[in-house]
C-alpha cells in the first residue's frame, strides 16, 4: 500500500478512492462495492496505526465514486467500517461523494484541493456475504426514464451535485468540507449554494440572461425537461465555477 505523500506544514489528507473498472452487470456491480468497502477500511486502519507521518494530521477526507457503500454506511450496514471511523474520532473525517471520471466540477481536481495529496490505493476484494441484499436491491432499482436519466453522464453528474448541495460550491466547501475559510460567494451578497448561483449571483448575471432568456423558477432548471436540465449544465460549465 502506497503511502500519500505530505508537506509537513499540511494539517490534512486527502484519499481518493475510485472504481477501477466498467459497471455493467450485477456481478460487477457486488465486486465495485467490495473493493471500495475494502478500501476505506484498510484507509482507517493505517490512520488508526500510530506512525510519524500521521503525527500532525487533524482532518482527513476520504472522495469515493461509490455511493451505494456511503449509503450502506449510513444505514449501519458496515459495523466494521463503523467501528474503523470511531477509532479514528480525533480527527475531522468527511466521507464525500464524487462521481469520477466525468470531466465536470472539477472532479479529477478534488483530491488536490486545499490538503494537496491525493492517493489511490490497490486491493484484492474479499467476498462479504452480508452486502449481497444490499447490492442486490440497489442494482435491481428500476431505472426511471424521466428528464434526468436521458442526460449525458456528464450531464446527470453536475444535476446531481446541484439537486444534493454535494458540490463544490463554497457553502459546501466550507460548511462540509472544511477546506474554505467562508461560504460567501465573490459577489459578497449571499453563501453561494445552487439557488444563488443558478438565480442571482450578479457574476454570472449575463451567462444567465444569455442561457435563460425569461426568468426562470429553480424547480424548473433543477428538475424540468430534458432541454432544461441541458440549459442548466451548459449555465455551471460556462461559468468555470470549479477553476
Amino acid at each position: 500500500m502506497v503511502l500519500p505523500q505530505m508537506p509537513q506544514q499540511k494539517e490534512g489528507l486527502v484519499y481518493t478512492l475510485s472504481t477501477p473498472m466498467e459497471i455493467n452487470s450485477q456481478r460487477q456491480y457486488q465486486q465495485a462495492f467490495i473493493v471500495q468497502t475494502t478500501k476505506l477500511k484498510k484507509s482507517l486502519l493505517m490512520l488508526y496505526t500510530p506512525s510519524k507521518q500521521f503525527d500532525t494530521t487533524t482532518q482527513v477526507v476520504f472522495l469515493t465514486d461509490a455511493l451505494s457503500v456511503l449509503q450502506a454506511l449510513k444505514n449501519d450496514k458496515l459495523s466494521q467500517l463503523q467501528q474503523a471511523l470511531y477509532n479514528i474520532k480525533s480527527l475531522t473525517t468527511v466521507i464525500q461523494w464524487i462521481p469520477s471520471n466525468c470531466g465536470v466540477w472539477g472532479n479529477e481536481k478534488a483530491g488536490k484541493a486545499k490538503y494537496g495529496a491525493e492517493q489511490q490505493q490497490e486491493v484484492n476484494p474479499v467476498y462479504f456475504k452480508q452486502m449481497k441484499t444490499i447490492i442486490k436491491s440497489l442494482f435491481n432499482t428500476p431505472k426511471q426514464q424521466d428528464s434526468y436519466h436521458q442526460l449525458t453522464r456528464s450531464e446527470q453528474t453536475t444535476i446531481f451535485s446541484l439537486r444534493t448541495g454535494l458540490n463544490r460550491l463554497k457553502k459546501h466547501l466550507h460548511k462540509v468540507m472544511k477546506v474554505v475559510p467562508s461560504p460567501m460567494c465573490a459577489c459578497g451578497e449571499a453563501e453561494q449554494d445552487t439557488a444563488h448561483l443558478l438565480q442571482s449571483c450578479k457574476i454570472h448575471q449575463a451567462l444567465r440572461d444569455k442561457i435563460w432568456h425569461l426568468e426562470t423558477p429553480l424547480t424548473e432548471k433543477l428538475y424540468g425537461p430534458v432541454d432544461a436540465l441541458q440549459k442548466t449544465t451548459r449555465f455551471v460549465e460556462e461559468t468555470d465555477i470549479n477553476k
